[in-house]
């Protein structure tokens, strides 16, 4: 059986956190510090927290040497300080997730409840890991929401303490000053208790995954030492804990024989199909030829109706341009760039892998001659909810193809062509309420088709909207 994850090849970096999260991180980790230790030397010049709470002296139990500021004023001056620092960059990182899209991947919601129970039981239990269809599984989303949470509160809370006469609303709010300084020590609390699990899980994984907080890029190893321990405790309070497969999207090119701007696009895809070309994802290619270029001095062999056809859809579905033209790649069904424009290209495949994606794995069986025979399962996450009829569509591509162009615009050349689509058709749908699809079918494969350079590529799409919520696809020469 063959994954999502075709081909995976060597491993190879991956940009993983943006100048704008780094900041955010390293400016939060020392306010945090300073916070923390500020406020309790605070706490210690007054150890209550009111009538409601039974009277304590916790201040024996506070070494100095984790206070900050030495007196009362001092630590005051630090606190009130570093709590802009702390807004700050709180600020800094929600704007840019919200601005990327990538919140989408950190925030829990009420389609991640039901995965919750299966990763307690895989983290505590040493149940069979359940399959991983996004950055984050649900219980680290959960993690990280409660601390996206707790910072929230705590920098709400400190106001009313801090101005709790100017900002008697906020005050009242959390009723009371001593009610919201109980609140604020209490989602102080929540927030440090996710510290020690993250760094333990951060040493574990190595100085790949401290490097990519530094410099943004990751080389994403496997971590076998962290899933053989399980961590019990501390695992799903890790944001690195669980490392996931990186996300598969769809990558297709609208080309032409007979077009002298797609030989560069057609180089594109190929490198985006043979990890070549460094991508947020892993890359399910399918170059389509188009006929309407077939009628201006050369007929391209691989060219069909169905193909020009599917980039107009696309055109009056989704971009809404009345613009048809080559080399144009489609990535997910739901971005388009000029296919010979690699930062472009990038950019779009770097959009689309921050989605939530169904699992799609398919599974060769034995056939005739002739014909292709491929199992194909299909699983959305919680995370996932279909807005459409979906179509399960099935391609066969092949590799590797040497044309000689007569005539047109290339003519003399000889071209290579990447990720040729053969064939492609729907082979099952999914209702908007369905959760999972499975079937088996038969392909055609004709005698000029090389077989040990075919791959078969199964993916989900809306009809109404044309996006591509998930795909998979099998190693080259899989029969």
């Amino acid at each position: 059986m063959v994954d999502s994850n075709p081909d995976p090849g060597p491993v190879r970096p991956v940009y993983e956190h943006p100048w704008t999260v780094r900041f955010a991180h390293w400016a939060n980790a020392v306010a945090v510090l300073v916070l923390t230790m500020s406020g309790l030397q605070i706490f210690a010049a007054f150890p209550s927290f009111g009538s409601k709470v039974p009277q304590e002296n916790l201040v024996d139990v506070i070494p100095e040497a984790i206070r900050l500021g030495g007196w009362l004023g001092g630590a005051l001056q630090w606190h009130f300080t570093f709590m802009w620092v702390f807004a700050a960059g709180g600020v800094l990182y929600f704007v840019s997730q919200v601005a990327s899209g990538h919140f989408r991947t950190v925030l829990f919601s009420a389609g991640d409840v039901p995965g919750v129970w299966p990763m307690v039981r895989h983290y505590f239990f040493f149940a069979p890991r359940p399959p991983l269809t996004g950055q984050y599984n649900p219980l680290q989303k959960l993690a990280y929401t409660t601390v996206i949470i707790c910072g929230g509160l705590s920098f709400l809370t400190g106001l009313a303490i801090y101005k709790p006469a100017q900002l008697s609303g906020l005050a009242a709010l959390c009723g009371g000053f001593h009610n919201a300084r109980l609140l604020h020590f209490a989602s102080m609390c929540g927030l440090l208790a996710f510290i020690p699990g993250h760094l333990v899980m951060v040493a574990i994984h190595g100085w790949d995954n401290f490097q990519s907080m530094l410099t943004g890029w990751k080389r994403r190893p496997n971590y076998p030492v962290a899933m053989c321990l399980g961590l019990l405790a501390i695992a799903p309070f890790a944001a690195t804990a669980e490392p996931a497969h990186r996300p598969v999207v769809v990558v297709e090119l609208f080309t032409s024989e007979g077009c002298s701007s797609c030989p560069a696009a057609d180089d594109v895809l190929r490198r985006l199909a043979s990890a070549q070309l460094d991508a947020a994802a892993d890359v399910v290619a399918l170059g389509e030829h188009v006929d309407y270029w077939d009628r201006l001095g050369w007929r391209d062999p691989f060219s069909q109706r169905q193909f020009s056809s599917r980039q107009s859809d696309y055109d009056a579905a989704v971009f809404k341009t009345g613009r048809i033209y080559t080399p144009q790649l489609v990535v997910d069904g739901q971005w388009e760039a000029i296919g010979s424009d690699v930062g472009a290209v990038r950019r779009a495949v770097a959009a689309a892998a921050r989605r939530p994606k169904a699992a799609v794995v398919l599974s060769p069986e034995p056939a005739g001659a002739e014909r292709l025979r491929v199992h194909v399962q299909v699983d959305l996450p919680p995370s996932l909810t279909l807005s459409d009829t979906a179509d399960v569509v099935m391609a066969v591509t092949e590799d590797q193809i040497v044309s000689r162009v007569q005539r047109g615009e290339n003519g003399g050349r000889t071209l290579t062509h990447a990720a040729v689509t053969r064939s492609l058709g729907t082979v099952g749908t999914l209702t908007p309420t369905d959760r999972s699809y499975r079937a088996t079918a038969d392909l055609a494969v004709p005698s000029d088709w090389n077989r040990a350079h075919l791959r078969v590529v199964a993916f989900v799409q809306e009809r109404a909207s044309r996006r591509i919520v998930g795909a998979g696809a099998t190693s080259r020469g899989d029969r």
